[in-house]
């Protein structure tokens, strides 16, 4: 395990989450020349990448670590999302996990029956676990980016008032991203110590990392 990056990488996500502060929306309040909306596009879709990879790797953790038999909502929420097609109700969706699934899912990793039900995966499941951590550590390492990148176009949305329809759905991803931002470097240093103990390295995240969101599946 390549413990001297995996330092660097979570001090450098827990620095960003320390920092991470949303700007008000309030129309006049930009700066600038106003909204790109090349820029506003390229936001919303790569903010929606990141959340929503969150979304199906602490589930897949979830579906992996706990019982069978109380994987109902979380086999639900996902289901949810396949389906889903509104960026309204993914966020929603999304929302939910980001204040009560993320904390839940470091104690599950913490606890004894979690860690004992990861020995006793298969190996192709160990490693969708494995990957799933991979990922919450990329997706840390980009949040503060990109919450910078948020305010930008909210800066330009504010000065440009035929822009304002983009306003709630930015804000939507920008609060997801916040609260997400402070719970991930403990889940992810929690999930690297139980990979440890397993023997199963999934290698560094960097910001350059492939960031893919992968629909979870249950073990058999």
């Amino acid at each position: 395990m390549k413990t001297k990056l995996i330092s660097f990488v979570l001090a450098a996500a827990t620095s960003f989450a320390a920092n991470a502060q949303l700007p008000d929306l309030k129309l006049g309040g930009g700066k600038g020349g106003g909204a790109d909306p090349a820029a506003i596009e390229k936001f919303t879709a790569d903010a929606n990448l990141i959340n929503k990879t969150v979304f199906y790797a602490v589930m897949q953790i979830q579906l992996a670590l706990k019982d069978k038999t109380e994987i109902a909502a979380q086999k639900e929420s996902v289901e949810k999302m396949n389906a889903s097609t509104d960026p309204k109700e993914q966020n929603a969706l999304m929302g939910t996990q980001m204040k009560t699934e993320l904390a839940a899912t470091t104690d599950l990793m913490k606890s004894k029956e979690g860690k004992e039900r990861m020995e006793k995966l298969s190996p192709e499941m160990k490693q969708k676990v494995a990957k799933s951590i991979f990922s919450i550590g990329v997706a840390a390492l980009r949040i503060q980016p990109m919450i910078d990148n948020g305010k930008k176009a909210v800066d330009g949305i504010m000065a440009n008032p035929a822009m304002l329809s983009k306003a709630g759905l930015i804000k939507d991803s920008l609060q997801l991203l916040a609260q997400a931002a402070p719970k991930l470097p403990e889940l992810v240093s929690v999930g690297y110590s139980m990979l440890k103990d397993v023997k199963v390295d999934p290698g560094s995240p960097t910001n350059d990392s492939k960031l893919v969101p992968e629909k979870p599946v249950v073990p058999e």
